[in-house]
């Protein structure tokens, strides 16, 4: 387990990230880094750990002939696999989709596989304790997954709203960037525009009237600082 964790050290320590905690946990250890959900290449960092027991695996079975050293990383292989939060699968899925569908649908999907994988391993931690085999390991990680499910809530929209706020620097820094029209009406808060807006696209926004015609345009960055404007004129009235 700490070898896997040092798989994803090493990777996160070259891509230039700065190693922040080192946890344990009911599932191990568990590597906390700054800065990693903003990693454009924070996929190679998630299999590192996963890459790292396939090479032990490998090691054990060609050179130390020690069987139950290749399938006890052969297990922490396919463990790490499964599509759950915050199992490395989960967060390997959750970066592609995200790539793809934005950070919130990518992580409402996510998020239920995770809820059927929980209930899945319990389920089965069950049925080996009524089978008497007196292992609490499954039991034990489905009821870690639906703990951390239940703390990180609201993780994904503080991501979204994080990466649309450093978004101009990225764009800046590339100079293109891939761009996604939305339609809005005109009652909908700049708040809650911005909580819909999806991970790594420009946004358009198109503000329609009750008869859906086109009342004005704004980029997203205008919605923030429109927001931001708001935001400040509140405060005075407030002081």
């Amino acid at each position: 387990m700490l070898l896997h964790e040092l798989g994803h050290l090493l990777v996160a320590t070259m891509k230039g990230l700065r190693f922040h905690n080192l946890k344990i946990t009911v599932m191990g250890f568990v590597c906390e880094f700054e800065g990693l959900d903003k990693e454009p290449g924070g996929l190679l960092i998630y299999a590192a750990g996963p890459f790292v027991n396939i090479l032990l695996a490998v090691f054990a079975y060609y050179y130390v002939g020690f069987d139950f050293f290749c399938i006890a990383n052969l297990y922490l292989l396919a463990l790490n696999l499964m599509p759950a939060f915050p199992l490395d699968g989960g967060q390997i899925l959750f970066k592609v989709l995200a790539s793809r569908f934005g950070i919130l649908k990518a992580h409402s999907l996510v998020q239920r596989l995770s809820i059927v994988t929980a209930i899945s391993f319990i389920l089965l931690g069950v049925l080996q304790l009524k089978l008497r085999y007196y292992n609490m390991s499954l039991l034990l990680i489905g009821i870690y997954i639906l703990i951390h499910l239940k703390q990180n809530k609201g993780e994904a929209s503080i991501m979204n709203i994080k990466h649309i706020l450093y978004r101009k620097f990225r764009f800046l820094k590339k100079g293109i960037y891939p761009v996604r029209h939305i339609a809005v009406v005109n009652s909908m808060s700049m708040a809650n525009i911005i909580s819909n807006l999806d991970y790594d696209r420009f946004h358009i926004i198109y503000f329609l009237d009750e008869n859906l015609q086109i009342q004005k345009i704004l980029t997203e960055q205008q919605v923030i600082d429109q927001l931001s404007q708001e935001s400040s004129s509140l405060n005075q009235v407030c002081s």
